[in-house]
């Protein structure tokens, strides 16, 4: 009788132990998130957007390009996309715990869609003064592929840019993008505390440097919060706001002249994150490039013809040298599109590595920073970068380098890989 009983318990002790172990679960700075680097302008990832509507709730709404989806027949002969959009909320990346979550799904058909968006919303249960960690996961139930997104709920203070909400004036939808288009007027809705007044308009238009090589100290220079000019938006009633850009640089945005907290939006130029004339293309060549090569190039008068002529010398052939072209571009563009912060994406800290050398193999993410790790973790050969995030009224998308001579060889290898032509194309 005793073996008999013993082998039950055996087999039911370790199905618990198997179980257990399964349904372990890592906190989600433990999650490699390079992915998230992986995708490529031209076929963007999930935009969100998180609006604070009231002390208990908040709005969160998302973005897909239609050309993301696919879409088949429906029995009812019309071509539709079928998505499963799955959300957790978390404390924070150092949290196991799930505090709630939902499942829903939507179809986008062709013969109904005006657009090449497709968006929705849902809503959370948030406080203040909390924050948390939204993890999304929109599934293609056609494809049967996911993208998984994370998004930062900052309800601390009531004058954050998660307590506005801007539409595009000409179409009414939501803006889902940081920067705004030279002429493109929005509607700014502001409600908190039964906000009546102006929102005061803070305009700086300065031209931010280039981040230096990860090797060379970086020599911050102190921020000038009161360089800029200042006007005021107009209450129009229920507490909506007209604004246009003017002029290059950035436009923060507030509900007082108190405090530093507010929306701001960027305005780069009318091709913004796209890079197109010669002097933009020059510009972000200045890594690869001399500084003798850079103040030649800048000076000649067929500035176009003489770029080509550069990555016809490094392709050694006009096709290689087009791929060359396609590829450097490509991450300059993507940089633009994944840090853009309070200068454009491609003269951030994370920029400069994204471009010289490419999206990394592994990324960990923590409420303090992230980790980029370029080749196999824990190998000695590989190359490890630290960024930790910076508290910037301006923007959630600083970061910057912990900075280190021993980046030396490494950046000089990849520079010169590009100068040979012998850069990887991984992500062509």
């Amino acid at each position: 009788m005793m073996s008999r009983i013993k082998l039950p318990l055996i087999l039911i002790i370790i199905a618990v132990f198997l179980t257990q172990a399964c349904g372990k679960k890592e906190k989600l700075s433990e999650t490699d998130f390079s992915e998230i680097y992986g995708i490529d302008s031209d076929d963007p990832s999930p935009r969100f957007v998180v609006y604070h509507s009231n002390d208990e709730e908040t709005e969160v709404h998302f973005m897909v390009h239609n050309r993301t989806l696919t879409y088949g027949l429906s029995p009812t002969g019309l071509e539709e996309a079928q998505i499963k959009v799955k959300w957790e909320l978390y404390k924070g990346f150092e949290s196991k715990e799930v505090i709630d979550s939902s499942t829903f799904e939507m179809i986008d058909t062709i013969a109904f869609k005006g657009s090449n968006q497709l968006s929705g919303d849902f809503k959370i249960n948030a406080t203040y003064p909390n924050s948390y960690l939204l993890k999304v996961v929109l599934i293609d139930m056609i494809k049967k592929e996911e993208i998984v997104s994370f998004v930062e709920i900052d309800k601390r203070n009531k004058n954050n840019r998660q307590n506005f909400k801007v539409t595009l004036k000409s179409t009414g939808a939501l803006l889902f993008r940081e920067y705004l288009y030279p002429g493109e007027e929005v509607l700014i809705e502001y409600k908190k505390d039964r906000h009546s007044g102006p929102l005061y308009n803070h305009h700086f238009s300065m031209i931010f440097p280039i981040a230096p090589p990860p090797f060379a100290l970086n020599q911050k220079v102190k921020f000038n919060y009161d360089n800029h000019t200042l006007s005021e938006l107009i209450n129009q009633g229920s507490g909506v706001f007209s604004f246009t850009p003017g002029d290059n640089g950035f436009y923060h945005i507030t509900p007082s002249n108190e405090t530093k907290n507010g929306w701001t939006v960027y305005a780069f130029g009318e091709d913004y994150p796209e890079i197109n004339t010669p002097e933009e293309m020059l510009s972000a060549m200045r890594f690869v490039l001399t500084k003798k090569e850079y103040n030649a190039l800048k000076n000649t008068p067929e500035l176009r013809k003489n770029l080509e002529r550069f990555w016809l010398k490094a392709g050694q052939n006009p096709d290689r040298a087009r791929e060359l072209i396609k590829l450097y571009y490509s991450r300059v563009e993507n940089a633009n599109y994944y840090f853009t912060s309070y200068k454009e994406g491609w003269k951030t800290d994370r920029g400069i590595i994204y471009i010289v050398f490419g999206p990394p193999d592994v990324v960990y993410r923590s409420g303090n920073g992230e980790t980029w790790i370029y080749g196999e973790e824990k190998n000695y050969r590989s190359t490890n970068f630290n960024f930790n995030k910076v508290i910037n009224p301006f923007t959630n998308n600083d970061y910057e380098l912990v900075r280190s001579t021993i980046y030396k060889n490494p950046w000089y290898r990849s520079v010169d890989a590009w100068r040979q032509g012998r850069i990887s194309s991984k992500d062509a």
